[in-house]
């Protein structure tokens, strides 16, 4: 029973402590930066803050909440619409999946003709 309890706690602790310096301000972090098992994480160089963008990013961070949508949701007649859309591209799709494949156009009767290669690629 008790390495039972050894295995529920202390066991996903040490991991715990193993992957705090991958956490960037978790409270494993912490506890570990106090315990002296991590180092503090250091502020970024001044180059590399001159390169980071203040306003606007490409991306949104984690942690960041995204603002609010601009478009209103669309109503039932849109909704209906690109249904109806959504469905035609299946239907179309779907058919040329399952179109017949091409009749061939070579009965096999004549030989393929084989060029030879032009005589500098030859080996001498």
């Amino acid at each position: 029973m008790t390495r039972f309890l050894m295995m529920c706690f202390v066991f996903p602790l040490l991991a715990g402590c193993a992957l705090a310096p991958y956490e960037d301000d978790g409270i494993t972090k912490k506890a570990a930066t106090l315990a002296g098992i991590a180092a503090p994480t250091p502020e970024p160089a001044e180059f590399v803050r001159a390169q980071r963008p203040a306003g606007e990013q490409g991306y949104l961070p984690v942690g960041v909440t995204p603002p609010a949508r601009e478009e209103a949701p669309r109503d039932a007649a849109a909704v209906t619409a690109l249904e109806e859309e959504l469905n035609a591209a299946r239907d179309k799709s779907r058919a040329f999946a399952t179109r017949p494949p091409p009749q061939a156009t070579y009965d096999g009767s004549t030989p393929p003709k084989v060029e030879k290669p032009p005589p500098e690629l030859m080996p001498q």
